[in-house]
């Protein structure tokens, strides 16, 4: 070809160009090969050449860097002639079939070339059979009474044998004017990079894979965030995991508390005290009036909860400490003040003090007040070297830990908390005891500093009784407590109403040991806790309500107890009582769910279908909905929901009817399920179309009834709407608890 001719160098990418140039033309099928035209060049020019006979095919050769070529056949017209190589070094063009006549062409270049026309002529005299001598890649064609096989595009050969080409590796095979070349047997195709669509005009556009969950891998829990190209997931905050898997951090949630501490172990969780679980340090060393020092320390390895003990104090320090003091360079010290026992675990900074800085370093540290006087740290390693965390040496001589309402007093040889009013407590008749109302219980409490006032040691207090009460004596918060369940007629309790509230009372008797030996004196104290009535506590001055009743076992939460009962009123504060009900046709009847537990304000209860039959079965063919996907029956209009996946608990109300036939007992069957409203949307809209279905869970079945009918069915007139019938009969509800997460 005369490249090193021309001058031109092709580097090692080029070569396979090369090969591919050499490869199509020495493979082209032809019983003679004939040159028509061959000259040198070295600018722009128009040349002619005769075509005196008929052949199989041209190629026009160039070599040498051309910038454009023309070609005119006989009839004056451009072709449209077949590219089959165009790089800098040199060109193919290949035309078939040419016509007998002159042929123009006009070439555009700055430099040295050479251009060049070569006939080819296949010859076969006989028809009949050799088309199948073709290669099942070549077409066969007939011109001028002679067979020809031709690859077809995309392969290259001499028609009897054809190998695929690849197109995407010479850029002059394949248009890809955007993204990226894959090669396909005898074509290829242009695709778009991963993340990457086509748009109009040949390109590639962003795909914006956080508009649809089917676009992204993303956790159900996790954020999406879009990118040129690609994507990223992220956990939200309280939620830990790499964005592709997200698991709720249970400790964020503080189920702990506030006085212990969390931690997570995979998707589960454990709280531990640091009061008893810490390393007690020692070190005398640490004390800030140590002005001395041997070895320069240093707290690079500290790391957890600690205790400091020992004559160098047993409390960090509160102000700044002068520099090379506690056998370190900047000492560290706590710029705050410490907790109280009822603080819990709380957050600080400790500084160290270095170039006249009081806070050079610091480090966030947590502290808690523990019961007998001292308080344990959770260190972390310090910021630099030399820094040791310090010790107040003046904190031996306060060992103490008061409540809000007490202060730390040195008598008798040793400090303790004493109350700080001064009204004076001398006899059991100035003991205030104070009420708190729970749901489930009553608490009533002593203050440990007014039972110290009269030399009373809680271990010396015996309670009639003690057998019915929990008795709580809390060094944290300094108090004496006893629990009582809300239960009337259990231990005593007494229970009564005015139309309006609940009124609990107990009386409890206590009696002091003198110095643990010899007994003086006796207190009775009477409690009371006042509560308005509401579906809850309603239940409790019923003598015999019918409800319904199971318990729900929760991963870390704790166990819940399920509540379904059916009241008369529409300010659910009458539940129907005894063993069955017998009602007539029309009544409103109301029903009530909810949650009792450790805590369910966490959790909305949620009515996801609710219906009714004929039997007590619940995949009884015969069914009428009343609620069905949260949403109460359109075409029932005396269904009313009163509240639903708002709070613990859910109302609804709806006129009772009968089904069409020989019934005489009708029952309700509700799935429901507890949302936990902190990580899901648990109140539905109603409004256009419905709500979704939530995907099957594990149920548990609850039953009430049954409802018994007072007046006949109505006759088979009425049997048009459903909704207008009357429905009597037992009430099974099917309470299906699923407490979600967060996972659709």
């Amino acid at each position: 070809m005369g490249m090193a001719g021309m001058g031109i160098k092709v580097d090692v990418a080029g070569k396979g160009q090369v090969f591919y140039y050499l490869d199509f033309a020495l493979s082209r099928p032809a019983n003679s090969r004939e040159k028509l035209f061959y000259k040198y060049y070295n600018a722009s020019h128009s040349d002619n050449f005769l075509v005196s006979a008929n052949y199989t095919t041209l190629l026009v050769i160039t070599d040498g860097a051309i910038t454009s070529i023309g070609i005119v056949g006989p009839d004056s017209k451009d072709l449209n002639i077949k590219t089959i190589v165009f790089e800098i070094w040199g060109s193919i063009f290949q035309i078939k079939n040419p016509a007998i006549g002159e042929w123009t062409i006009v070439v555009d270049s700055n430099g040295p070339h050479a251009i060049r026309v070569e006939a080819f002529t296949v010859f076969q005299t006989s028809l009949i059979g050799n088309c199948s001598d073709c290669h099942p890649n070549a077409t066969c064609e007939v011109y001028l009474g002679r067979l020809q096989c031709t690859c077809k595009d995309g392969f290259i050969g001499d028609g009897f044998s054809c190998s695929d080409v690849d197109e995407c590796a010479y850029s002059w095979l394949n248009n890809c004017t955007y993204g990226y070349c894959v090669n396909t047997i005898g074509s290829y195709d242009c695709l778009c990079p991963v993340g990457y669509t086509k748009g109009t005009g040949r390109t590639c556009v962003d795909i914006n894979e956080c508009s649809s969950p089917d676009l992204n891998k993303c956790h159900p829990l996790a954020v999406c965030v879009n990118y040129e190209g690609t994507y990223k997931c992220q956990c939200p905050p309280g939620v830990i995991g790499n964005g592709f898997y997200c698991e709720i951090d249970q400790c964020a949630r503080n189920v702990c508390g506030s006085s212990m501490e969390c931690s997570m172990t995979g998707s589960s969780y454990s709280c531990s005290n640091p009061c008893v679980n810490h390393t007690v340090l020692d070190e005398p060393w640490r004390s800030t009036a140590n002005a001395q020092y041997v070895n320069i320390l240093c707290d690079y390895d500290k790391m957890g909860w600690y205790r400091f003990v020992g004559s160098g104090g047993i409390r960090m320090p509160e102000s700044c400490v002068p520099e090379l003091r506690c056998s370190t360079h900047a000492p560290m010290w706590l710029n705050g003040s410490h907790p109280a026992p009822t603080d819990g675990i709380v957050t600080r900074t400790a500084c160290a003090h270095w170039a006249g800085d009081c806070c050079q370093w610091s480090s966030t540290i947590q502290i808690k007040a523990c019961p007998g006087g001292y308080h344990v740290y959770k260190l972390n390693t310090s910021p630099a070297c030399s820094l040791a965390y310090c010790t107040d040496p003046s904190s031996l001589n306060d060992e103490c830990l008061c409540t809000d309402d007490e202060e730390c007093r040195f008598v008798s040889g040793s400090y303790g908390c004493y109350c700080k009013e001064n009204r004076t407590i001398s006899a059991l008749t100035d003991l205030t005891p104070t009420v708190s109302c729970g749901l489930q219980s009553m608490k009533t409490t002593f203050r440990q500093c007014q039972l110290r006032a009269l030399n009373i040691d809680v271990k010396d207090i015996i309670l009639a009784d003690s057998y019915c009460f929990n008795v709580l004596n809390d060094n944290t918060t300094n108090t004496y407590s006893v629990l009582s369940s809300l239960q009337a007629g259990n231990c005593g309790m007494t229970l009564s109403t005015n139309g309006t509230h609940a009124f609990y009372r107990k009386s409890f008797d206590f009696t002091f040991l003198l110095n643990g030996l010899i007994i003086r004196d006796r207190l009775t104290t009477t409690s009371t806790c006042i509560y308005p009535l509401d579906m809850r506590i309603s239940l409790n001055t019923a003598l015999n309500p019918i409800i319904s009743t199971t318990i729900i076992e929760t991963n870390g939460t704790g166990n819940f107890i399920a509540r379904m009962a059916v009241y008369n009123s529409s300010d659910y504060k009458y539940p129907y009582q005894g063993a069955q009900i017998n009602l007539y046709t029309k009544t409103v009847i109301y029903i009530g769910v909810f949650l009792e537990g450790p805590d369910p304000s966490l959790y909305a209860m949620v009515l996801n279908n609710c219906y009714a039959t004929p039997s007590s079965i619940p995949d009884d063919p015969i069914k009428y909905y009343v609620i069905q996907n949260r949403c109460p029956s359109k075409s029932d209009g005396t269904v009313s929901v009163l509240e639903n996946g708002v709070s613990s608990q859910a109302q609804f109300s709806f006129q009772m009817f009968a089904f069409a036939g020989n019934y005489n007992q009708v029952y309700l069957h509700c799935q429901i399920y507890a949302c936990d409203s902190r990580t899901s949307t648990c109140a539905s809209t109603c409004s256009g179309s419905r709500a979704l279905d939530v995907a099957t869970q594990t149920t548990t079945n609850l039953k009430i009834g049954p409802f018994n009918r007072l007046d006949p069915a109505p006759s088979s007139a009425a049997y048009g709407t459903l909704a207008s019938w009357t429905v009597i009969g037992t009430m099974l509800t099917v309470l299906s608890i699923v407490f979600i997460s967060g996972k659709p």
